[in-house]
C-alpha cells in the first residue's frame, strides 16, 4: 500500500518498525509528563513566594499602623477598621495574583499536552503511511490466515478420516482380528512355555508344603523305626541314629534330630547299665577257644556274650578278637559287654559308645597285646 508523495523533491522518510514508534510515543510522554512536572513545581513555587511576600507586606502593614495610630487616630475603633481595609485589600491582591499565575500555569500545561498529542498524532499517521506498517498488516493477515486455514484443515481431515474409517470399519475389523490370529499362532510356543512354567511353578509351590510335611512325617517314621530297633539291641540302628541326631545336616527337621538324640541317650544309659542282666553260661562247659569260635562265627547274640562272659578277664591275648568285636558285632549287648572286657584286660575306662576312644587307644598298644594273640 502506497501514497502520494506530497513533499516532492525532499528526501523520502524511512520506514520504522512498530519497536520505533513506541520509542517516540515513550519519548513523547515523557516529555510531556516533564512539562507537567515543571508547571506543578513552579506553581508551588509562586504559591511559597506569594505566601513569604504576604508575611513580610502584613509585617510592614502593621508597623505602619502602629506609627500612623501613635499619630494621626483619634480612637481603637478607627484604628482597627482601617487596618482591616488595609489588610483585605493586600489580601486580595495576593489571591488575584496566586490565580493568575495558577491559570498561567494550566494554560502553559493544556498547550504543551496539546502540542505532544499533535506531535504523536503526526508521528503515528506517517508510520502509518509506511511501507514497514504495510509489511507489519500483512505479516499479520497471513499468520491469522494461516492459524485459520490450519484449523480447518485439521477439522475437515479428522471428519474425513472419521468417514473413511467408518465406512471401512468391517474390513478393518476383518483385518485387525486375521493379523491377531496369525500374531497368536506364532506367539503360541511362548504362550505355551509361559503357561506351563507358570502351572508347574504353582504346583511346586502348593505341593512345597506338603511334601516337607510329609518328609517331615516319613523321617519321624524313619527315626522311631530306628529306634525300636535299636532298644532291641540293633547295632547298624544306632549308628543311624547318632548320625541323624548329632549331625549338621540342614534337611534335617530339629524335631527330627530331637528325637533321634533322645533315643540315642536312653540306649547308651540302658546298655551301660552293668546290673541290667544276669551273668550268662553256657549249658557245657568250653574251652577258652571254643568260647572264642563262639565269639567269631555263632549268629547267636546271646552265645556271644556268654562266650565274652566266660573268657578269662585278664587275658591279654583276648585284646585283638575283643577290639574286633566293639568294632563290627552288630548287637548292642554284645558290644557293650565287650566294652566291659576290654575295660577289665586293660584296666581302663572305656564306655559304651566310645568307639573313637578304644580305636584310638588299640591303635597306640596293639604292638604289645597281637604278638600272643590267639588268632595268630
Amino acid at each position: 500500500m502506497t501514497t502520494p508523495d506530497n513533499n516532492a523533491g525532499t528526501a523520502p522518510t524511512t520506514p520504522v518498525d512498530q519497536s520505533t514508534i513506541e520509542s517516540a510515543v515513550r519519548a513523547e510522554v515523557e516529555r510531556q509528563s516533564k512539562y507537567l512536572d515543571f508547571a506543578q513545581t513552579q506553581i508551588e513555587r509562586d504559591r511559597a513566594f506569594y505566601k513569604h511576600l504576604y508575611t513580610v507586606t502584613g509585617t510592614f502593614i502593621g508597623v505602619l499602623l502602629a506609627i500612623a495610630g501613635i499619630f494621626s487616630y483619634s480612637s481603637i475603633s478607627q484604628m482597627r477598621a482601617d487596618i482591616k481595609q488595609s489588610v483585605d485589600a493586600e489580601l486580595s491582591l495576593v489571591h488575584s495574583q496566586a490565580t493568575a499565575a495558577t491559570e498561567n500555569a494550566k494554560v502553559t500545561v493544556q498547550q504543551e499536552l496539546a502540542n505532544v498529542r499533535t506531535e504523536v498524532e503526526k508521528r503515528i499517521d506517517t508510520e502509518f503511511r509506511s511501507e514497514n506498517i504495510a509489511q507489519m498488516v500483512a505479516t499479520a493477515a497471513k499468520q491469522r490466515t494461516e492459524s485459520e486455514l490450519e484449523s480447518i484443515i485439521r477439522s475437515n481431515v479428522a471428519t474425513q478420516v472419521q468417514t473413511g474409517i467408518r465406512a471401512q470399519s468391517a474390513d478393518i475389523q476383518r483385518e485387525v482380528a486375521n493379523q491377531t490370529k496369525q500374531e497368536v499362532q506364532q506367539l503360541q510356543p511362548a504362550i505355551s512355555k509361559i503357561i506351563s512354567d507358570q502351572l508347574a511353578k504353582q504346583v511346586k509351590d502348593s505341593v512345597a508344603p506338603v511334601e516337607a510335611q510329609m518328609k517331615l512325617y516319613g523321617d519321624t517314621i524313619s527315626v522311631e523305626r530306628l529306634s525300636i530297633l535299636a532298644e532291641s539291641g540293633d547295632r547298624h540302628s544306632f549308628d543311624q541314629l547318632a548320625g541323624i541326631g548329632f549331625s549338621d545336616n540342614p534337611d534335617v527337621s530339629t524335631d527330627v534330630k530331637k528325637l533321634a538324640q533322645s533315643t540315642v541317650r536312653g540306649v547308651v544309659k540302658q546298655y551301660n547299665n552293668a546290673l541290667r542282666r544276669m551273668h550268662y553260661n553256657f549249658n557245657s562247659k568250653l574251652s577258652n577257644d571254643e568260647m572264642l569260635t563262639v565269639l567269631k562265627t555263632s549268629p547267636n547274640a546271646q552265645d556271644r556274650v556268654a562266650a565274652l562272659d566266660n573268657l578269662p578277664q585278664t587275658d591279654a591275648a583276648l585284646l585283638p578278637t575283643v577290639v574286633k568285636t566293639i568294632q563290627n558285632d552288630p548287637d548292642l549287648e554284645v558290644v557293650t559287654t565287650a566294652f566291659m572286657v576290654f575295660d577289665n584286660i586293660t584296666k581302663q575306662s572305656f564306655y559304651f559308645p566310645d568307639f573313637v576312644g578304644v580305636t584310638a587307644w588299640w591303635t597306640n598298644n596293639r604292638a604289645t597285646y597281637e604278638t600272643n594273640s590267639p588268632s595268630k
